[in-house]
């Protein structure tokens, strides 16, 4: 036999890899001397970037001297029976290991039944497949390497039944409806008919014979092994500030631990930017998935950051979403709205009446929740709904919710709440939210930046004190000297070319070029295209960019390391990177001051106007300038603003580690 069949990817002991073993005994047993060519299956394969990542076998061959007897639809649209020459296949294969108790089918879908409630088998297996088919998109639509993006095919394998359980599960009158679900003693002809009942077969004129195609053309071994390769490589480059992240995630030693604390009554972790709460939630979530099988929901208002997290559930190779134990990471907003939708609308609000009526419709639903009998009905439809059942949820940067916000998640989730709050950094308000509310509780308080070296700090804390000498300080790591600050004058070709040698900084370091953040005010936007301004600029001096400025690919995240992270401010909340470039930050802050209101509300009584402009102020300067690790770089518009002078003062008083960088370029 002339075919090469390879099973690659996860531990041999795993399920995954004994389904792809199986499924390489079937096609070995229908291939005889004559056909050649090769076929991978890659067990456990991630598909960085998606929203649904693991895909339990990636299934891609090109085969040549073989064809099958099957239905198909020919050339004129009806259904034929004949011989298709089988060329090539690009296929998500979901493995399920139920027996026939486990299994049912309801329509046209194939579920099955775990401990937490039904899942459909069809709807992961479609997911599947689109996440790769993304992946590609993504990855290739821009080069010339590879002949155009292979068609996905997917199928489900059941590795405990039989054929003739399958068929009594899909049997509707005489015999059982058509699906993409194999069994254990399937045969290399029924996985064909499936492929080749997905995409029509081509008709070679020349030869006179129908055949199936996943790629434009033949691709050669070569190609589909660095097709492969990039389900790795975005994990193998992912530079050496994700890696510690990941270790920070893993390790057993973390200040303020909250691993063991139990959660039989709602717990607050209280710390400033860059303490590590983010990192904490993570951890807990992980733990509770493991030790208890629960389902755990993490929830920001900051899509960057839920795209940044995914990165790590990802690159860590933690549990998936949507799984029967799982960790899902979400902004609140679609949260809501999806709950309020089914639960009030029955699916049918509109995503811009829902933005539109925002506040309204939380107070809405707050009303349906007061009364004991529509919330119970509502939480035993949530039981059977896997993408709103959640035993626990973990609240990042829950000081700037709103009342109402925090009162729906009071409602639905009880006492199984995690609060990482943040103290006084608000951004969507002066006031922030107050979670003491709920007098049984548990506070645990991280004091200590594990983020921030100790320069980049005391820049921070004089220039925070020019402004408020009472405004609380930030306490350093005393393990975590150096770090730096740049002022770069000049125009944006000054920028780039300062921005190229930080990158080869960074790599001296062991990072990649993910690991800098870039923030731009609203002038670097285009708002008719919502893009970055200056992308193509970039691109021209050999910069690539993650344009998270775009609302679509800021929903997720990078899919390989070699793309700086561009944001707008507002964007910033939670990012961290080692290197951060602030973009006229005068710019930005003086917008954000030009759009100030006081708040008149009984808590700040005592409290001036001048005083909450004050925080306001300070708030704002915090979320850019405590994103940097080891260097900041900062560019101002206009040298005179209050701003620059504060920062020009203290360069002259820490020449050590404050540096004024001139353009050099005309």
């Amino acid at each position: 036999m002339s075919v090469i069949i390879r099973v690659i990817g996860a531990k041999p002991e795993s399920e995954e890899y004994q389904a792809a073993r199986k499924i390489k005994s079937i096609l070995e047993q229908a291939f005889d001397d004559g056909v050649t060519g090769e076929i991978i299956l890659h067990a456990n394969a991630n598909i960085v970037g998606q929203s649904v990542k693991d895909i339990d076998i990636m299934m891609m061959g090109s085969i040549q001297n073989y064809s099958v007897n099957v239905d198909f639809t020919n050339v004129i649209g009806q259904v034929d029976h004949g011989e298709v020459e089988v060329q090539n296949f690009c296929t998500a294969i979901e493995v399920k290991s139920h027996s026939r108790s486990g299994i049912y089918r309801q329509g046209t879908e194939i579920f099955v039944k775990y401990y937490n409630g039904p899942h459909s088998a069809t709807t992961q297996s479609n997911d599947q497949k689109n996440s790769i088919h993304n992946f590609f998109e993504r990855s290739f639509s821009s080069t010339t390497t590879f002949v155009g993006i292979p068609y996905i095919s997917n199928f489900i394998f059941f590795t405990g039944i039989t054929t003739q359980e399958l068929n009594d599960i899909l049997s509707v009158g005489e015999g059982p409806i058509p699906s993409n679900a194999v069994a254990a003693d399937c045969t290399a002809k029924d996985i064909f008919q499936i492929l080749i009942h997905q995409r029509t077969p081509g008709f070679s004129e020349s030869r006179n014979r129908y055949y199936s195609s996943s790629f434009n053309d033949r691709w050669s071994t070569e190609q589909i092994d660095n097709l492969f390769e990039q389900f790795t490589a975005a994990v193998d480059g992912c530079g050496a500030l994700t890696r510690k992240r990941i270790e920070q995630i893993t390790s057993e030693k973390l200040q303020g631990n909250i691993d063991n604390v139990s959660i039989d009554k709602m717990t607050i972790c209280r710390g400033r930017a860059g303490t590590g709460k983010t990192i904490a939630l993570i951890r807990k979530a992980i733990k509770l998935v493991d030790d208890d099988g629960a389902r755990v929901l993490i929830l920001t208002y900051n899509n960057a950051l839920a795209s940044d997290i995914k990165r790590l559930f990802t690159l860590a190779d933690l549990p998936d979403m949507f799984q029967p134990a799982c960790v899902d990471i979400c902004t609140m907003q679609s949260f809501f709205f999806k709950l309020i939708n089914k639960s009030l609308y029955d699916n049918s609000l509109s995503g811009e009446d829902y933005l539109r009526q925002y506040d309204s419709l939380l107070e809405e639903f707050i009303q349906f929740l007061s009364d004991d009998d529509t919330r119970d009905d509502l939480l035993n439809m949530l039981n059977k709904d896997a993408y709103l059942n959640w035993d626990y949820c973990f609240v990042d940067e829950a000081q700037d919710w709103t009342t109402a916000e925090r009162d729906i998640l009071l409602r639905l989730f009880g006492n199984n709440l995690l609060i990482a709050d943040g103290g006084n950094q608000f951004v969507r308000s002066v006031e922030g939210c107050d979670w003491n509310i709920v007098s049984e509780r548990t506070s645990i308080k991280l004091k200590k930046s594990l983020r921030q070296e100790n320069n980049l700090i005391t820049f921070i804390n004089e220039l925070i004190g020019m402004i408020d000498t009472n405004s609380p300080k930030i306490s350093s790591n005393d393990i975590m000297p150096g770090g730096q600050v740049t002022i770069q004058e000049g125009n944006l070709d000054s920028v780039i070319c300062r921005i190229k040698e930080e990158i080869a900084y960074m790599k001296k370091c062991g990072n990649v070029e993910y690991d800098m953040l870039m923030f731009v005010p609203n002038t670097y936007v285009d708002s008719e295209n919502r893009c970055f301004k200056y992308n193509s600029q970039f691109m021209r001096n050999d910069i690539l960019v993650w344009d998270g400025t775009n609302n679509e690919i800021r929903n997720n995240y990078p899919i390989t390391s070699d793309e700086i992270r561009v944001l707008q401010y507002e964007s910033g909340r939670g990012l961290e990177g080692w290197s951060v470039v602030c973009i006229e930050l005068d710019t930005f802050i003086e917008n954000k001051l030009s759009h100030f209101k006081a708040n008149k509300t009984d808590s700040f009584l005592l409290e001036s106007e001048a005083d909450q402009r004050m925080k306001y102020l300070i708030n704002w300067l915090l979320l850019p300038l405590t994103r940097p690790i080891d260097s900041l770089i900062i560019t101002f518009k206009n040298k005179e603003s209050d701003v620059a002078k504060a920062v020009y003062n203290l360069a002259e008083k820490h020449p050590d580690f404050i540096f004024l960088q001139r353009s050099n370029i005309k």
